[in-house]
């Protein structure tokens, strides 16, 4: 087998191809775009690995180049960058998977042998091409992340995005549903089309039904005029149905009628009207286990679930947190009109060792909460939801014991007072300050615990 290497970095170039020459494989390695569009022709390589970022050009172009020419081979991208926006573009561009350094040498060899794979079943691969270009993507609608299971989201969106199919996005409340959904629009096709978003979890059943699919005058007593549903405004854009799983069952039959013929009529009316959007539907919900149960309709779930992507939950992916901290500081900088430059290590290590369960919405809540009570450049530390903090070591310090036994009140207020000093430093103002207490009450709580009390700073 034959393989392409091309990368500007002579010690990558040079690690991979003593890695898989090893393991049976021919290997050339090259180093610029226009060396590529030389050897590609000639070499006729059986799998291709290219870096994103070259020095003469884009490894980005030299697939469309490719795919004009009608070049077979997969090609794995690797890059430096781990944006949405790159590995969106690498998937729509036709890349078969994308790689982020620094590489994991068995990782690679697992995507190659799977290209090839791929190349034995197919004769050749047909490289899909999104039209329209690419914009500038809203920062309130980026995810951010380098960890492996938010990097296999960034590739499904790009896969999603290619066409038209209905799409289910699965995972916990707060993790992202909404902003996988408003990515797989922005970067399709129709991304100039409307985007509309339904909570279905909201609005009761009478009036879910209007706001879906309109109504005419006089369909009910408060149908003063003619009402257009988000499948009509939507067009040919997206309507985004969140929290699908607690749509009510008289709703998921009329639901799925729609999906199934591709129209519907408005509330009161008689004309059918086309369905031109495409849907994407979101749920914190188990929805196989709730078919198991009844409480959600089998065949509504298959017409829903022709693609489905799973967002993680944050505690899965806490590496991400100094990033998504970043991220998320700019945002509320723009929104707060504050200038936040310095994030102490000591509260990305709590934020570390908490488990998130209200996943990034409630890091952003708390992150929000802390700008707003900074008076300078650095982030204030501020305590977060006390049923489920972590200490620094990871040990539980909530308000039952390792076997689940609940603390007293004085073993339990013992314990928040010296969790807020920490939190400060030591800082003893500042610990009063939070705890709403006066220093001489500080103290004597100190010394009822055993602890010896220096200078009353």
């Amino acid at each position: 087998m034959k393989l392409l290497v091309i990368d500007d970095d002579i010690s990558i170039v040079e690690t991979l191809q003593l890695f898989f020459s090893e393991h049976g494989f021919e290997v050339i390695g090259i180093h610029t775009v226009e060396e590529a569009r030389r050897s590609a022709k000639t070499l006729v390589p059986d799998v291709v690995i290219c870096d994103i970022s070259l020095p003469d050009g884009n490894g980005l172009d030299l697939i469309q180049e490719w795919k004009d020419s009608g070049f077979k081979a997969p090609v794995i991208m690797l890059t430096a960058h781990e944006d949405m926006g790159t590995t969106v573009r690498a998937v729509q561009q036709g890349a078969f998977d994308y790689v982020t350094k620094p590489v994991e040498l068995s990782n690679l060899m697992d995507i190659v042998k799977r290209a090839i794979e791929y190349m034995n079943v197919k004769d050749a691969v047909t490289f899909s091409q999104v039209a329209g270009s690419l914009h500038e993507y809203n920062l309130e609608y980026t995810l951010i992340g380098s960890h492996p299971s938010i990097q296999e989201v960034f590739k499904q969106i790009g896969i999603a995005s290619q066409s038209n199919v209905t799409v289910l996005i699965q995972g916990e409340t707060g993790t992202g549903k909404e902003v996988v959904a408003r990515a797989i629009h922005a970067f399709g096709s129709k991304q100039d089309e409307p985007f509309h978003a339904i909570n279905c979890s909201a609005i009761p059943e009478a009036l879910l039904e209007s706001e879906l699919f309109g109504h005419v005058k006089g369909a009910f007593t408060d149908a003063i005029r003619d009402k257009q549903g988000k499948f009509e405004l939507a067009g040919e854009g997206t309507v985004f149905l969140d929290e699908i799983g607690d749509m009510p069952f008289g709703m998921q039959s009329k639901l799925l009628r729609v999906l199934q013929q591709k129209e519907f009529e408005k509330v009161g009316g008689n004309e059918t009207v086309p369905l031109k959007a495409r849907i994407i539907a979101a749920t914190h919900r188990d929805i196989k286990s709730e078919v198991e149960r009844g409480l959600f309709r089998e065949d509504l779930y298959y017409r829903l679930n022709i693609l489905t992507i799973t967002v993680p939950p944050l505690r899965e992916r806490k590496d991400d947190i100094p990033q998504l901290v970043e991220h998320l500081l700019k945002k509320i900088n723009a929104s707060l009109h504050k200038n936040i430059k310095t994030v102490p290590r000591k509260m990305l290590r709590i934020f570390h060792n908490y488990d998130w369960p209200g996943n990034i919405r409630e890091l952003e809540n708390v992150l929000t909460r802390s700008v707003a009570l900074a008076t300078n450049e650095i982030l204030p530390i501020v305590p977060l939801n006390q049923e489920s903090i972590r200490s620094e070591n990871g040990s539980v310090s909530f308000s039952v014991d390792k076997a689940g036994n609940p603390f007293s009140l004085r073993e339990l207020e013992k314990r928040h007072i010296l969790f807020v000093l920490d939190y400060c430093d030591g800082d003893k103002t500042k610990a009063c300050e939070i705890l709403g207490i006066t220093k001489p009450t500080l103290y004597s709580k100190l010394k009822s615990y055993g602890f010896a009390i220096g200078k009353k700073d």
